[in-house]
């Protein structure tokens, strides 16, 4: 029987390995494709190991690395069969002569080994061998497909992460090498190998010699530093250099200058800017060149269902890179790569402005690192420099605004500082110094944030453009209402309305008289801010601008829960948590998830709350913003004053007071501090704490007496409190929609027994006059009604496919009289 050399122990292909080899027992021909290095040999190899002990004709495999004719792939398929073949045969003869000796021995398996030198022959070679022998099926392993009719094809993909890791593992035991297997540096080795079996298998070896770190640290420069140093290692498993370059070669002239200008792209890349950077010497268009490549497997082809992004492996993107070094032509492809991305940069971010649009944030979040790379090569470059990076960088910083800062401040300065470059327009620069007033009012700068804002108003002003002078305006005062000044940032905000407003930038001026609500909130002035906000986020669903209304309402949340209505609150708080993490707004969704979750530890849910603080600071951290992590700890205290009220009604004092001691030190943490100088968000989570702390303080569990019917549920006049059949006593004094929603209970109750009210007729009646939609509003009354059960109603409260009612069962009492406490 013949041995095939499948190395050591295959990790992670047991899916590919039993796909394979059901495959091969009913179709003709099964290619293996993939790109170098992917680990086809060996999954063949066990394949026709298993064939070989199976088959009653065995298998047999030969190696056709080194075939580039018919010939040469038949002499070495006769060679492998030790069939001798004489000199003046025919190539049809001589597969004949194959044919008759492979259908002697039976059902037989013919492994192909490396066959893309052959494939666009494949019909004179691997057809006329399927032709010659009908009892025989051949596997084949290829970098391409070959295009036959009966060809069945499995693309072997990378390795997942865990499945690298294990595969560096288990060739670095069977290497003797001591490692500390809990390494981080190993899991980034495993990370940054792409799931290359081969390269995984080098840099295992490699390891023999440096540590885990070492190796990390090099990893820019793959091609080079894995190489196995093994004296049995075939040519192409030597190195990894050596692997790719077998490809290189058998690229035609504008297959190698595409993947060239491929190297250009920092990360993935669509079709689109693909086409645009591009450029060939011969007649060969860019997307034939593209989809030759992707057939070689050395363009990654979109995932199923991704958005349509192509990219290169690590190693492969290395060797592009050297390759368009050496054609002399890294400048011109890196300035077409700048050129593109600033032109489309423009478009996106224009209409994320004016619409929130969540496909432009989407595009932003996928081009992040081209936008990067564009800016750095375009700020590299001589001449318009400044005005070719200048469209990226603004567009990572309105990104920055949803996902948390990208580190781009120092290239914001460096084309700051350009600002005189040919081609660079005012208003460019304008927008420029407000984005960098952005930079600076996170850091605490606010006064040179105020003055980039000046700076930026007045050079608009010259170039006429009164929109943007006017955004200047907004961003002077959001400086200034950080730094405490609310008298200048007021006067400043309405000006800016008034201007959006003569205008018709309807979003600009809800956006105005959004900052003007929550201005007046910190100051107190709840009845004003109720009128901004209102008048705010009617300009925005005039403007359809979605990600501002979602982002207004729940600012309108945070005003609710300072007006005493928590079950408001917690519903507007979701509904915007929800809507901006369906449209890719993390930083804001995450802030509302964790204000959402404070008011329904507010509420008694502490369970739900938990969940929903964690899931807010876990979205937080990956952005690093500090400013709302500070918030979120702040609303952390609110939960823990809820659990110190659980304790304290099950007699626990001692963890009780120890939890609201806790709580109150969050409100004393200098760190904390500090971001409350900064942060809005910040100040009102700390108002509300301390609210939260004043009113626990004043909290004493009343003595409840027992009723005198056993069936019966007590509701104070109004439903301002209830008492249930138990005895227990629920307060809803300050629970507005749920008061309403039991009160309205009550008078169905009285004008129609056992008929249940609608969900329509609840959200009428807990918050009547206002519009909601449809799906708000029936969250809203989940929440309310889920929370009446969870104060006692559980077994009160019934639901029926027309609506809710109170059981019918239970006799209903009204008392004018709080119960002694």
């Amino acid at each position: 029987m013949q041995r095939f050399d499948v190395g050591g122990p295959m990790v992670g292909r047991a899916q590919h390995l039993e796909q394979v080899d059901a495959l091969v027992a009913h179709e003709r021909l099964v290619s293996v494709v993939g790109p170098p290095g992917i680990g086809k040999s060996r999954l063949a190899g066990l394949v026709a190991e298993r064939a070989a002990a199976r088959w009653s004709g065995g298998a047999v495999g030969c190696s056709l690395a080194h075939a580039t004719t018919a010939e040469q792939a038949c002499e070495a398929v006769a060679a492998a069969l030790e069939i001798p073949l004489t000199s003046t045969s025919t190539l049809a003869a001589a597969w004949r002569r194959l044919g008759q000796a492979l259908t002697a021995r039976g059902h037989t398996l013919v492994l192909l080994d490396d066959v893309e030198r052959l494939a666009g022959q494949a019909d004179a070679t691997v057809g006329a061998l399927l032709a010659a022998a009908p009892d025989a099926h051949v596997l084949v392993t290829s970098r391409e497909r070959l295009r036959l009719h009966q060809e069945v094809v499995v693309q072997l993909g990378p390795l997942t992460d865990a499945e690298s890791l294990a595969l560096l593992l288990a060739r670095a035991r069977a290497s003797a090498v001591p490692l500390d297997e809990a390494s981080p540096a190993l899991v980034g080795i495993a990370e940054r190998l792409d799931g290359l079996p081969l390269a995984l298998e080098l840099a295992a070896a490699r390891l023999r010699v440096m540590g885990p770190l070492a190796l990390l640290e090099r990893l820019d420069r793959q091609l080079d530093l894995l190489t196995s140093g093994m004296r049995d290692s075939a040519p192409r498993h030597a190195s990894l250099r050596a692997a790719l370059e077998a490809s290189w070669s058998l690229l035609s002239t504008d297959e190698q200058a595409t993947l060239a200008c491929l190297g250009a792209f920092p990360a993935s890349f669509t079709l689109e800017a693909a086409e645009a950077i591009v450029m060939l010497p011969g007649t060969t268009a860019a997307l034939d060149a593209i989809q030759s490549l992707v057939d070689k497997s050395l363009v990654r082809a979109p995932a199923a269902g991704s958005a349509g992004r192509l990219a290169l492996l690590g190693s492969v993107a290395e060797l592009a890179r050297e390759q368009l070094e050496a054609s002399g032509q890294v400048v011109a492809a890196a300035s077409r790569h700048a050129s593109w991305f600033a032109a489309q940069a423009l478009e996106r971010t224009e209409a994320f402005d004016h619409t929130g649009d969540a496909a432009a944030l989407r595009w932003l979040v996928e081009e992040r690192d081209n936008l990067s790379a564009a800016a750095r090569s375009a700020l590299d470059a001589d001449g318009e420099g400044a005005a070719i990076a200048l469209p990226s960088l603004l567009a990572l910083e309105r990104l920055a605004g949803v996902r948390g800062r990208l580190g781009q401040s120092p290239l914001l300065e460096q084309a700051l500082a350009r600002r005189h470059d040919a081609g660079v327009a005012p208003t460019l620069v304008a927008a420029a110094l407000l984005a960098r007033a952005a930079v600076r009012r996170a850091a605490g700068a606010h006064g040179d944030a105020a003055d980039d804002g000046m700076e930026a108003e007045a050079i608009a002003t010259a170039a006429g453009d009164r929109v943007l002078a006017a955004r200047a305006l907004l961003v002077r005062a959001i400086a200034w209402q950080h730094a405490g000044r609310a008298a200048e940032a007021a006067a400043l905000l309405e000006r800016a309305r008034d201007v959006f407003v003569e205008a018709g930038a309807g979003w600009l001026a809800g956006f105005a008289l959004g900052n003007l609500a929550f201005l007046r909130q910190e100051q107190g002035r709840l009845d004003d801010a109720e009128g901004a906000y209102t008048a705010a986020l009617q300009a925005f669903s005039d403007a359809g601008h979605e990600r501002y209304r979602l982002l207004f309402s729940g600012f309108h949340g945070t005003l609710r829960w300072e007006q005493g209505r928590l079950d408001d609150a917690q519903a507007l708080l979701r509904a915007a948590a929800d809507g901006l993490a369906a449209l890719g707004d993390v930083r804001f969704g995450a802030l509302f998830l964790a204000g959402a979750a404070a008011a329904e530890a507010a509420l008694g849910f502490t369970a739900d709350a938990a969940e929903g603080l964690a899931r807010a600071q876990a979205a937080l951290e990956e952005t690093a913003d500090t400013a709302r992590l500070a918030a979120v700890s702040m609303l952390e205290g609110v939960l823990e004053v809820a659990r110190a009220r659980e304790l304290r009604r099950t007699g626990n004092d001692d963890a009780a007071t120890q939890l609201r001691a806790q709580a109150r030190a969050r409100l004393r943490d200098d760190a904390l501090g500090a971001r409350r100088e900064r942060s809005d968000e910040v100040r009102f989570a700390a108002r509300v704490l301390a609210r939260t702390l004043g009113e626990a303080d004043d909290v004493t569990e009343p003595q409840v007496p027992s009723l005198s019917a056993p069936n019966t549920l007590a509701v104070g006049a109004d439903a301002s409190f209830f008492i249930t059949p138990a005895g227990s006593r629920a307060d809803l004094s300050r629970q507005r929609a749920p008061r309403r929603l039991l009160a309205r209970l009550l008078e169905q109750r009285v004008a129609a027994p056992g008929e249940p009210l609608t969900v329509e007729a609840l959200v009428a009646a807990g918050w009547p006059g206002e519009r909601i939609i449809p799906r708000a509003a029936a969250n809203r009354v989940y929440v309310a009604l889920t929370a009446l059960r969870k104060l006692g109603l559980a077994g009160l409260l019934v639901r029926t496919a027309d609506g809710y009612l109170l059981d019918p069962a239970v006799a209903v009492v009204t008392r004018d009289d709080e119960p002694p406490g």
